[in-house]
């Protein structure tokens, strides 16, 4: 059962091919100017740098930066709020 977690995210943990356990969340964005909303699914890498964003909510674009994954408003420009 997935345990929540602060700003609007839920972690989870699930298996891939040979049993190498991976950890996934899901992400709750929505745009602090137009109020735009979509839910990113991420999974963890090895390092903080490596998370990626396995779906990202139309409207939404994902930048890395060297502080882990950020979510833009596309049409705005802004930082989505978690």
């Amino acid at each position: 059962m997935a345990a929540p977690l602060a700003y609007g995210r839920r972690r989870a943990h699930s298996s891939r091919a040979h049993n190498m356990a991976s950890d996934h969340w899901v992400e709750i964005l929505r745009c602090p100017q137009c109020r735009g909303t979509g839910i990113a699914e991420l999974s963890e890498g090895d390092t903080a740098l490596e998370d990626r964003a396995d779906t990202v909510p139309a409207g939404f674009k994902v930048l890395h930066s060297p502080h882990g994954i950020r979510f833009y408003c596309i049409a705005c420009n802004v930082a989505a709020e978690p």
